[in-house]
């Protein structure tokens, strides 16, 4: 039986919570959709939220991960408002 060693790169262990996302993707056309998806979404988070929270808001998606680890009922707060919205909308 052969042996194989394997050496990992972790270099870019400290990747954002954004590229993590990304990463996992396979598909371009999915990445690129799922992409705008969760910019549109990270938008329409009052910027106040993440200010009240004391959160540097600068890159949105680092930001609603500090958020919902700090304050889980918050994060889903905001997913659930952000889901009715869409049903609203799709509804009409």
């Amino acid at each position: 039986m052969r042996a194989y060693t394997v050496e990992l790169d972790i270099s870019d262990i400290e990747t954002t919570a954004h590229q993590n996302f990304l990463d996992y993707i396979r598909n371009d056309r999915t990445r690129i959709k799922y992409s705008s998806d969760l910019k549109k979404f990270l938008d329409l988070i009052p910027d106040k939220i993440f200010q009240d929270n004391d959160i540097i808001f600068d890159d949105k998606t680092e930001a609603f991960v500090t958020l919902v680890r700090a304050d889980v009922k918050l994060g889903k707060s905001i997913i659930n408002a952000y889901v009715r919205e869409l049903k609203t909308k799709y509804a009409d």
